[in-house]
């Protein structure tokens, strides 16, 4: 595979520093000291660079080399070949400074490439690697795997969609030689774009960061999505915004946030990241009512910020102490018990959620999904309050504004035991987990009770609630397994929560001897090829119940892929 990337964007990876002042090769501490100053992704050509500057003799040694590294179609095993022929004991030192050491920022490929240097590790010969160029904005020339998937996302535009930002489209497809040439339609000068490869085995590269740039001076205006923040009152006279979700972009990267109270005429100036959100709440002196003006500029255009994206109203103060809670399913009069239990045992699991003695295998299915594809997600879902409730953000389906329930720990059930959802996990006393029976809980308060949850609902729909996106149903009938196994690989490596849904009850016959059932939501885990085997991993929500088992009847299990697109209706990928 041609390329090795050499860097990560902020978060992605582990750090790894470089102590300079012991590397001894001239060359390679200059590239070195180039990858330390960089605060973005570390261009793929400097890390050919670097090896070019190992496997040197002379300056125009080092020209030849890297000229050969860069070859289209130069494997990984040739890269490495290239570069040990000229390697002397004191590079080998330089490269164990490097991987020893800790401010350079190293892709795992390039990390791999460089151990298997100096005889440290084995080359992954398929290791995913992308060198890039930008042309003009929305151009995009380079190279990847032969045949890789080349996927883009515009960050200065993200915040208008529904997407996290790293949710990319498909520009297209690098050639048998790993060459490729694509477009991004909506880029224009001065927007930050973001660009990996995928191989075929769904395998990516880390994600690389450029700036659409030409002669022009950047003509669009910096974006700003205000659904994408939360306002809080406190008691003590203040009002902080928080963001509604930690992988949503609230504007674009790098631009700067005015945050003004328009009574008081408090500002606030806010320096967003290369993720666009907030990373912490911004506070301001306030109270109920106030109206927080929000202006946005990139730098190079509204730098006076004269222009007011929109404003923000102050919501009245939490409610403290008991809340009201939702009612029980018809009919049922269970008593209550306040639980006890830690919100989080071992972070949250897609395995923690258990349904209970009620029909919405859809909740537990759905909030399992997200656990599955992103356990930050279920972070972002819940939070605790001082006064011992907790506070549950959901996104409204159609409109994806965030709206927040506050419950508190009290559940209907018996001897200690929820009669509703429940956990898997108990905490070191021997309660059990609490975030999914609060979840629940807030999720029936904001529907109106248990009993509207229990009459079935979109499991589809309840992911897009939590994660504050749009779901998308595929239809599995019709669909080739080739097909379904590129959708399931590609959500897999976007990390999206992905559920799937059984035929109804009047096809209960199509499910005689399978061990699965009909009219009943599933949590897809994940897909794999087994030896040439394509098998799906799924989950009953029941935390139990499931098809030729393991041994371990814990509702986790595998499913050949063309059983699955037979006995599922719909996968949801949200």
């Amino acid at each position: 595979m041609p390329g090795v990337r050499g860097g990560c964007l902020r978060g992605d990876f582990d750090l790894c520093t470089v102590a300079l002042v012991r590397i001894r090769d001239p060359g390679v501490e200059r590239v070195a000291r180039h990858f330390e100053a960089k605060a973005t992704t570390v261009p793929d050509r400097d890390v050919l660079e670097l090896l070019a500057e190992l496997g040197d003799r002379t300056p125009s040694e080092a020209t030849a080399l890297l000229a050969a590294l860069s070859k289209p179609g130069s494997s990984r095993a040739d890269q490495l070949a290239l570069v040990q022929d000229g390697l002397d004991d004191d590079e080998r030192s330089d490269v164990a400074e490097l991987l020893d050491n800790v401010t350079v920022k190293l892709s795992p490929a390039a990390r791999n490439l460089l151990e298997a240097l100096v005889g440290r590790a084995n080359l992954d010969v398929h290791a995913p690697g992308l060198q890039l160029d930008t042309v003009a904005p929305g151009a995009l020339e380079g190279l990847a795997m032969p045949g890789a998937v080349v996927e883009a996302v515009n960050l200065s535009t993200a915040p208008t969609g529904f997407g996290r930002v790293t949710d990319a489209v498909e520009l297209g497809r690098a050639d048998a030689q790993g060459r490729f040439s694509v477009f991004m339609g909506d880029a224009q000068p001065g927007d930050v774009v973001r660009v990996r490869a995928r191989g075929a085995d769904g395998r990516a590269t880390d994600w690389f960061t450029q700036v659409a740039s030409d002669s022009r001076a950047d003509p669009r205006a910096a974006f700003v999505n205000l659904k994408r923040v939360l306002l809080r009152s406190a008691p003590d006279g203040t009002v902080s915004i928080l963001p509604a979700s930690r992988s949503l972009p609230f504007t674009e990267p790098f631009a700067t946030v005015r945050f003004t109270n328009q009574r008081t005429g408090e500002s606030i100036d806010v320096r967003m990241g290369d993720h666009a959100t907030l990373t912490a709440p911004v506070t301001l002196r306030g109270q109920p009512g106030d109206a927080i003006a929000v202006a946005v500029s990139d730098g190079g255009g509204n730098t006076d910020f004269a222009f007011v994206s929109g404003t923000l109203v102050a919501p009245g103060l939490p409610p403290r102490g008991a809340v009201a809670d939702p009612d029980p399913v018809a009919g049922e009069g269970f008593s209550r018990f306040t639980t006890e239990g830690d919100l989080f045992v071992n972070g949250a699991s897609g395995t923690d959620p258990k349904q209970g003695q009620i029909g919405n295998c859809y909740v537990p299915a759905g909030l399992a999904a997200v656990a599955f594809a992103d356990p930050s997600a279920i972070d972002d879902l819940i939070r605790p309050n001082d006064d011992g409730t907790v506070t549950v953000r959901f996104f409204d389906a159609a409109t994806l504004s965030p709206h927040e329930v506050v419950v508190d720990r009290e559940l209907y059930g018996v001897g200690g035991r929820p009669r509703y959802g429940g956990a898997t996990e108990r905490d070191a006393r021997g309660q059990g987990e609490a975030w999914f029976s609060l979840v629940e809980k807030a999720y029936a308060t904001w529907k109106g009770s248990y009993d509207v949850v229990a009459r079935g609902g979109s499991v589809g729909q309840l992911q897009a609630e939590v994660l504050g996106r749009p779901n998308v149903e595929h239809w599995l009938q019709g669909r080739s397994p080739d097909e379904v196994f590129q959708v399931l690989t590609k959500g897999q490596a976007e990390r999206r929560a992905m559920s799937a849904g059984t035929f109804g009850s009047n096809e209960a016959a199509r499910y005689t001897n399978t061990g699965l059932y009909a009219n009943h939501a599933y949590s897809v885990v994940g897909v794999k090829d087994d030896g040439g085997q394509k098998l799906v991993t799924l989950r009953n929500p029941w935390a139990s119940g499931e098809p030729r088992g393991d041994g371990l009847d814990d509702g986790v299990f595998d499913l050949p892929l063309d059983d699955f697109i037979r006995l599922f209706q719909v996968l949801n990928v949200t």
